[in-house]
């Protein structure tokens, strides 16, 4: 079996909070859950994208964790590499558990 690598770390965006409190509405507070190793593929990287303004850089991302599926719900996550660059904020496309290498795979 190939071992795999952790070359960054994800991160959950969690929300707390918000609602309404005796009728009033309160505002959700945002936060970064703890950074759990994870090896990071990239499957696009690059300057490709265009709008009215110019051009802007496209990424997209596997991502691959020791943890089981279930301890990441997250609909935003935030990916920095081994250097400690943040690469970004993403949504979430999909979760996959894969059994035969007993990791997640998430894409982003």
């Amino acid at each position: 079996m190939a071992m795999i690598f952790d070359t960054g770390t994800i991160e959950a965006k969690m929300t707390t909070g918000g609602g309404l409190v005796d009728g009033i509405p309160e505002r959700a507070a945002e936060s970064w859950g703890e950074a759990i190793p994870c090896h990071i593929m990239a499957n696009v990287d690059d300057h490709k994208g265009t709008n009215k303004d110019g051009t802007f850089r496209r990424l997209a991302f596997t991502v691959w964790i020791d943890t089981p599926p279930y301890s990441l719900k997250a609909k935003r996550v935030r990916l920095t590499n081994s250097s400690d660059e943040v690469l970004g904020e993403f949504e979430v496309q999909s979760i996959e558990y894969a059994p035969l290498t007993h990791r997640t795979k998430i894409t982003l």
